[in-house]
């Protein structure tokens, strides 16, 4: 069975994301086994980046070649080791190194890969009872990916607006803003987007905010609780810093934030 989520993880894995660059192409990362049996683990590479649908439904895209070709880093990146196994409790550390040859013919920005850690406990034997029962056998293989990233020369990002809408959800109270972004710059956008909503007077009745990523064209929605707000109009603004909390600050790529403000009513 392979569960792609953290809720069951049997290995830890720090830090989570890897920022290389070219004065340093060397990256490493530590897997420790946190369960209490050996596991083995494999690593692969796969291109791939969070996209959506048109509704903003989070989906990933691991089928655009077209980028891939462009940005990836599976062909020009040493991992070692790629298998091993772990006692319980034991770490390993995993080294990897982006190739500067392979790198030379590459236009400048930020390039990526995801690195898909499987884990596998040993086979446990269940036995069902007595001597003239079968028993089975369960092997559950856990895969959790972390993005790995290359900064090439003088890398810089943005976000242009190409559509907003709004839905109100009245049962529930919820307003959805639903901004349609494309990312500017030869990197993508990694930052948070605060919402907040205003009344008549200008005073600022809800706010929310969250993390979030363009990397070419996305939908990324934010909602804002707006039960018990009476009926009016209001004016509901929304501003993208290229900044988030759980990026290491030499690791952000700069860029302009984006502000826009959109008037909605019911």
């Amino acid at each position: 069975m392979l569960f792609p989520a953290l809720v069951w993880a049997q290995i830890t894995i720090t830090p989570t994301i890897v920022f290389m660059h070219d004065g340093d192409p060397a990256g490493r990362i530590t897997i420790t086994n946190s369960s209490d049996v050996p596991q083995e683990v494999n690593i692969s590479l796969s291109f791939g980046y969070p996209d959506s649908d048109e509704a903003g439904n989070l989906l990933m895209n691991y089928e655009d070649e077209e980028a891939a070709a462009r940005f990836g880093l599976d062909d020009v990146m040493r991992v070692f080791p790629r298998r091993f196994e772990l006692a319980p409790g034991e770490n390993q550390i995993l080294r990897m190194q982006v190739q500067q040859a392979g790198m030379r013919a590459r236009e400048d920005g930020l390039h990526w890969t995801r690195m898909n850690i499987t884990s596998n406990e040993r086979t446990r034997a269940v036995d069902e009872g007595g001597a003239d029962r079968i028993g089975a056998r369960i092997s559950y293989r856990i895969q959790q990916n972390i993005g790995i990233f290359y900064r090439k020369g003088e890398v810089r990002t943005g976000l242009e607006l190409l559509q907003l809408s709004d839905r109100r959800d009245a049962e529930t109270g919820e307003l959805h803003l639903i901004p349609r972004l494309q990312r500017t710059g030869n990197s993508p956008f990694m930052g948070t987007m605060f919402a907040s909503l205003r009344d008549a007077s200008g005073a600022v009745v809800r706010e929310s905010e969250r993390t979030f990523s363009v990397y070419f064209t996305q939908t990324r929605p934010i909602t804002l609780d707006t039960t018990d707000l009476p009926p009016g109009r209001y004016t509901a603004r929304l501003r993208l810093e290229p900044t988030r909390t759980d990026l290491n600050p030499r690791d952000q790529i700069p860029g302009e934030p984006l502000e826009i403000d959109l008037e909605v009513a019911w």
